[in-house]
């Protein structure tokens, strides 16, 4: 396999695992799934655009990010591959404007390039199946919060977005969609999000090229390593040199 065959494989394989995520959610609804309850299930289920395409992708990527975003090239073809499904989203609700579209797919778009810096901050296997616990929580921490407030608080049925809207950037994502594309507390939380991973980021490639120039350094003039005892042979251990 060549070099320009592997790296076409390398490209495939991300876009084909993120096309897969987003076609399956967006099959979900527009094939009408009932996946609750039907007698409490919205009619048509196209309502649901923005809830299932959402958690489909903020969850997918959390849990594929050292794949989909491996190389500049992939991450650049994720982030792209996320706009169509959101607007399809919007476009299936039925219920949606121009402002509400752009400002969800750019609220999706910088959560996937957050990941795509933490990514070249997470280096080795471990790092990144610590990066995919610690994502995952992040994205799902604010949706179990708020069930288990629901399971053991009396409450209304009406989801008050102002109040949990920055429990976790899935919520966000859900504020920006459906009732206040301008709220700042979503905002606020997603640039968190990719100021640290940028920093993240930053200081990892730094402190790898300098890791990388220190082993391609000679050494200094005048600088003499110790040889080892197998330079003299022929020279008995406890014999003197004259």
């Amino acid at each position: 396999m060549t070099s320009g065959e592997g790296r076409a494989k390398s490209l495939v394989v991300p876009a084909a695992v993120w096309l897969v995520i987003q076609l399956a959610a967006l099959g979900v609804v527009a094939g009408h799934v009932p996946f609750a309850a039907t007698k409490s299930f919205p009619r048509p289920a196209d309502l649901l655009g923005f809830k299932v395409i959402l958690p489909a992708q903020f969850v997918g990527s959390a849990l594929c990010f050292p794949l989909l975003m491996g190389s500049f090239n992939s991450a650049a073809i994720t982030i792209a591959g996320a706009v169509p499904f959101t607007i399809m989203a919007g476009f299936l609700t039925g219920d949606f404007t121009q402002e509400r579209l752009i400002f969800t797919s750019g609220y999706v778009s910088a959560w996937l390039t957050g990941l795509g810096f933490w990514r070249m901050a997470l280096r080795s296997p471990r790092a990144q199946a610590a990066g995919i616990a610690i994502a995952m929580l992040v994205v799902l921490a604010g949706p179990l919060a708020w069930y288990l407030r629901g399971e053991f608080q009396l409450q209304s049925d009406t989801v008050k977005w102002g109040e949990i809207g920055t429990w976790s950037p899935l919520l966000g994502a859900m504020r920006i969609a459906e009732p206040d594309p301008h709220a700042r507390g979503p905002w606020t939380l997603i640039a968190a999000h990719v100021i640290l991973g940028g920093i993240a980021g930053g200081l990892a490639r730094i402190a790898f090229k300098r890791h990388s120039l220190k082993g391609l350094n000679p050494p200094k003039k005048g600088s003499h390593s110790p040889l080892p005892a197998t330079a003299f042979p022929h020279q008995k251990r406890g014999s003197r040199t004259k």
